[in-house]
């Protein structure tokens, strides 16, 4: 959990001198937070403490964007969670130690969860990389042991699929990586609950674990809201979250889950695994609770951020970029905030600065796309005909919003009119003169176009959604039985 506040006056002293005692003996001091005792190793950020404890970690750090100036997170691992009596013990120990470290709490917001089953009769080596069905392009990676035979490349251990920071299953062997090594009083600990629900101690145990991060929380929609939350954040705040845990249980077992391949010709459509109905019922509070729904914030379309995130990892990757020195006269090394404030920068030599850093990026990665285009296709005019083509079936896929030519007013195009409106583009492209040299590269793009216009044109016509009719088609709008 994360909030955010002003620190107490004494925690603000306590802390300085607690952190100076351990830069001066180079090694970790101890130091009270409320009723807990914490380790605390010299930290070589200025503004930042990592305090240790068994079972939790809490980082303070300043942050002048934060409410109050400073950023408050407790972390909880999974063993501790596992001997809470409910799921609202750790969420009252993190606010306890939040009061006890700010004097005014806001903002509180779940960054990451993690929410995991353990069944018995789910082997891994029994399962294929095609019976995973997830929604979207979700990719699917086998996890082998360490060990490696020279014929099948090791034994696998494991799933996982999804993408780290976002919504992510891992489905791996439990028994296995805790007969591994490590923590033996962790190992005794999953015994000891194993053997009370009825493990005989010689199955082999399978983990089924969802990772919830950031953006997915935010896109979870419950439609009750709570008291007291925040606006906008959803599935991020700590109450709706608790009261809704099997709703999301529910939604992220039927996101991705096992299917029989061979039951039906399309996968979304395949029968279920008889095996993940053991998965998908579990329950930890409420038995009955109906799939959460996801709201993407930007399906098919990409944001600023996300942009941005993008160029900078080009600008870094082609050496357009270095790395900043952000440390002091005195060595320490300082968050972003800190060394912007330590160079006297005003809010327009930041904004200059920032101009000058997204486009050096742009116009370098836009060189870059120009070149490989031109090289790939043979001209620019080859080039220039890939872009306007991938433009319009952007456009066809996603209906784009357009302005009337005699009112000025802004209207949605349905799926069927945008099809229809690059289905002419194409037709009047046709009846123009063919060049008379085509590239391979263009002829293959021209080639799978149709096959996309030829699928898109079986779903406009199949389809009954709101999106693909026609206005004034139509449709069921109640039903019922008898």
């Amino acid at each position: 959990m994360k909030a955010s506040g002003a620190l107490r006056p004494d925690v603000v002293a306590m802390l300085q001198d607690r952190q100076a005692e351990a830069h001066r003996l180079g090694c970790d001091v101890a130091v009270e937070l409320g009723d807990v005792s914490f380790s605390m190793a010299p930290s070589r950020i200025a503004g930042r403490c990592r305090l240790a404890a068994e079972g939790c970690t809490v980082i303070l750090d300043e942050q002048p964007r934060c409410s109050g100036g400073w950023r408050f997170e407790v972390q909880i691992t999974g063993t501790w969670l596992a001997a809470c009596r409910s799921h609202r013990e750790p969420l009252d120990f993190s606010r306890r130690l939040a009061h006890a470290a700010l004097s005014v709490v806001t903002g509180e917001r779940l960054v990451r969860v993690d929410l995991a089953v353990d069944v018995v009769g789910l082997p891994i080596d029994r399962i294929s990389r095609r019976a995973w069905l997830t929604k979207g392009r979700a990719p699917v990676n086998p996890h082998y042991g360490r060990q490696r035979s020279d014929d099948e490349g090791g034994a696998l251990e494991g799933w996982k699929i999804g993408t780290r920071g976002e919504f992510y299953l891992r489905v791996y062997d439990k028994t296995l990586e805790l007969a591994a090594g490590g923590d033996e009083d962790k190992r005794e600990h999953e015994y000891a609950m194993w053997k009370a629900a009825g493990w005989d101690g010689t199955e082999a145990v399978t983990r089924v674990e969802y990772e919830f991060i950031g953006e997915v929380l935010e896109e979870l929609d419950f439609c009750t809201p709570v008291a007291g939350a925040m606006n906008g954040v959803r599935g991020r705040d700590p109450e709706t979250f608790i009261a809704n845990i099997d709703r999301v249980w529910r939604y992220a077992t039927d996101a991705r889950r096992l299917v029989l391949r061979r039951t039906a010709t399309r996968a979304a459509r395949c029968r279920p695994d008889p095996r993940w109905d053991v998965v998908r019922a579990a329950t930890f509070d409420h038995a009955d609770a109906a799939p959460a729904r996801r709201t993407r914030k930007h399906r098919g379309f990409a944001d600023a951020r996300r942009v941005v995130s993008t160029a900078l990892r080009y600008g870094i990757g082609q050496g357009i970029l270095p790395r900043f020195d952000m440390h002091d006269a005195d060595g320490v090394l300082l968050t972003a905030a800190h060394w912007i404030e330590s160079q006297c920068w005003s809010e327009q030599v930041c904004e200059v600065r920032l101009h000058g850093m997204l486009q050096a990026m742009t116009e370098s990665a836009v060189r870059d796309a120009i070149a490989t285009l031109k090289q790939k296709l043979g001209s620019s005019r080859d080039a220039l005909a890939w872009v306007i083509e991938k433009v319009n079936t952007t456009h066809a896929v996603r209906p784009p919003i357009q302005a009337s030519e005699t009112t000025g007013a802004r209207r949605v195009l349905t799926a069927a009119q945008a099809f229809d409106a690059l289905k002419l583009q194409r037709a009047s492209a046709a009846a123009r003169p063919a060049p008379q040299q085509v590239s391979g590269q263009t002829a293959a793009f021209n080639a799978k176009l149709d096959r996309a216009l030829s699928r898109f044109t079986r779903h406009v016509r199949e389809c009954r959604c709101a999106s693909c009719r026609e206005p004034g088609a139509p449709r069921v709008v109640a039903a019922g039985a008898a």
